[in-house]
């Protein structure tokens, strides 16, 4: 019991403590201020606009590119004109041709 009354008598003074708060001013010319930066963020370009620069873009394309020019250069090689198609998907894919499967 005693602790009930202990416990209600602090929460009674936590609520006391607000009633000596005073009530916050704001600062002069607050409220201007604040709608003119909430406007400015609206106006405001995206973040992102800078990858559509042409110093951005440019160097992107050049190293897309490139690396297509040696996927496709690579991919020449790798194959000998030699071999059937059936027999250059077997390389490709590392297929073993032989029939002894060994389960154990």
């Amino acid at each position: 019991m005693n602790k009930n009354r202990n416990f209600e008598k602090q929460i009674e003074e936590t609520l006391g403590s607000f009633d000596k708060i005073e009530r916050a001013e704001p600062q002069d010319f607050f409220y201007t201020r604040l709608k003119a930066r909430m406007e400015s963020e609206l106006i405001q370009q995206p973040k992102l606009r800078w990858l559509l620069k042409p110093a951005v873009v440019v160097p992107l394309l050049l190293i897309a590119v490139s690396m297509n020019v040696l996927t496709i250069q690579k991919i020449g090689k790798s194959q000998d004109p030699s071999l059937s198609e059936k027999d250059q998907f077997i390389e490709t894919y590392n297929l073993n041709t032989s029939n002894d499967l060994e389960l154990y």
